[in-house]
């Protein structure tokens, strides 16, 4: 798969020159990770290389993609899509920061000044109440600040 240039728009070729899309997009961006980054009407989204859309081209800005999974945002707030359907991400644009996802799937999120942490499900794992959040330094546990105390809480 190629991308192609044409009458300044963008769109995927095969190796003998024929169309796979049409040349649509105001812009497409080759990622490691085997998805293009697709820009639609000033929209962002992620197509396959045949051109299929991985994620609808209807987010704000440039996803951010790590370990089979994109975080996006949308009017203003921040959620995470799963770029294959191993993933099992699928969080909704409903915080105001989202951080990455750890090896045991839990990921710091902040909606309203307020920190907690979250699973690859959108379950709140730890309440969305906490000034600060911080590493513990330990496997599955995570530090927090609340009212000026600080703890370590465990995640599992």
């Amino acid at each position: 798969t190629y991308v192609v240039l044409k009458d300044g728009k963008y769109g995927f070729i095969c190796s003998d020159g024929k169309f796979i899309t049409p040349c649509i997009y105001d812009m497409i961006k080759d990622t490691y990770q085997g998805a293009y980054k697709i820009v639609l009407n000033g929209k962002w989204g992620l197509a396959n290389s045949r051109g299929e859309h991985i994620i609808e081209p209807k987010y704000d800005d440039d996803s951010i993609l790590i370990n089979n999974y994109a975080i996006v945002r949308l009017d203003g707030k921040m959620g995470c899509i799963g770029i294959n359907q191993n993933s099992g991400v699928n969080i909704p644009a409903e915080y105001d920061t989202i951080g990455v996802f750890d090896n045991g799937g839990f990921a710091p999120v902040e909606r309203d000044g307020k920190w907690g942490v979250i699973n690859t499900h959108n379950e709140v794992v730890l309440p969305i109440i906490h000034d600060k959040l911080f590493c513990s330094g330990y496997d599955d546990s995570i530090g927090v600040e609340k009212d000026g105390v600080r703890k370590i809480i465990s995640l599992k």
